[in-house]
């Protein structure tokens, strides 16, 4: 089993880590997809649980997502 650490936001608030309902290969080909950094490199036991992380996965899904399934004629 993983172990499920915990990381902290500003002003000590918890991100407490749940079990996910994606395979660790379904979410490395997701960060992948969004060019996350070193994203082939990543496994839930490595991935921080940061407040900074989370911006960044934010940021990349703001950047790569919002028209990926739209057809441009």
């Amino acid at each position: 089993m993983i172990p499920q650490l915990d990381g902290e936001l500003a002003g000590g608030r918890l991100i407490k880590r749940v079990p996910s309902r994606f395979s660790e290969a379904e979410v490395t080909e997701y960060l992948a997809f969004i060019d996350y950094p070193n994203a082939a490199n990543i496994s839930p036991a490595t991935f921080d649980a940061s407040l900074e992380n989370l911006a960044l996965v934010v940021h990349k899904q703001l950047l790569h997502l919002p028209f990926s399934n739209l057809d441009v004629h």
